[in-house]
């Protein structure tokens, strides 16, 4: 700081700030940088928080990394307070050092907990992560199905059956009621232990009624196709036996 000019500072009152220069006489005469002692106590108490923090961190190259950030935050302090200036104390100044202590100590405690709550919360995303992968995975294998069904379906609507035909259908489409189920109904969690509750998800309480809605059309489908199939194969042994008495049996049979 050369001659002439001045300090600025800035100063807080009734949620108000202000700024006002101070002259430089005034800044030699009332302000004066921080003694050795004070730096390193200064240094001393910041080095002291590091333990803290860093145990409250899980993982040894997080850890790492934080170290290495620490320190250079550190070095930058030191490097600020060998050129930082400060007002010089008064005589009648009279802190209360016991108190300022106490007031430290309750602050480190409110910051120790609320690093273990943040880490517990990091806990707990990564628990909700892998329920999501789960979760996406259950709704990707139930699409699948889903359509496999639905392509079925559209497959045996096409498909004109001729009553002198004879059809054998395999693998008849039915509604797996306990995959039903398993899909709507999945494994009761702990519900203290998860901060995302599915039932009062909006947007996934309404896939769950249109996948609902589709199961249903899908089962009544399938039953008009088994009436018919039974229709046909009643029709069919009808025939048989019709041709069987008028001696056209092995005609049918030849086709």
């Amino acid at each position: 700081m050369t001659k002439g000019t001045s300090r600025t500072t800035r100063s807080a009152s009734q949620g108000t700030s202000a700024t006002r220069s101070i002259p430089q006489n005034t800044s030699d005469i009332h302000w004066k940088s921080l003694s050795p002692n004070t730096r390193q106590h200064i240094h001393d108490l910041v080095l002291s928080s590091v333990p803290v923090v860093l145990n409250s961190i899980r993982g040894t190259k997080r850890k790492a990394n934080l170290q290495e950030l620490l320190d250079k935050l550190i070095t930058k302090i030191d490097e600020k307070l060998e050129t930082h200036q400060v007002p010089k104390s008064s005589k009648n100044s009279n802190f209360d050092y016991s108190k300022l202590h106490s007031q430290n100590r309750a602050l480190e405690l409110t910051l120790a907990q609320e690093l273990e709550q943040i880490s517990q919360m990091e806990l707990q995303l990564e628990h909700e992560k892998l329920l999501l992968k789960e979760d996406s995975k259950s709704l990707a294998k139930f699409c699948s199905d889903k359509k496999a069904v639905d392509s079925r379906n559209k497959m045996l609507q096409r498909n004109k059956l001729h009553p002198l035909l004879k059809e054998e259908i395999e693998d008849v489409v039915e509604i797996d009621e306990e995959l039903i189920k398993f899909h709507f109904k999945p494994p009761l969690r702990d519900k203290s232990s998860c901060l995302y509750d599915p039932e009062k998800d909006d947007q996934l309480c309404e896939i769950e009624k249109s996948l609902s809605l589709n199961l249903r059309s899908i089962e009544k489908n399938t039953q008009t196709i088994d009436d018919l199939v039974n229709e046909i194969d009643e029709a069919e042994n009808s025939l048989l036996q019709l041709m069987k008495n008028v001696g056209l049996e092995d005609k049918f049979v030849e086709k």
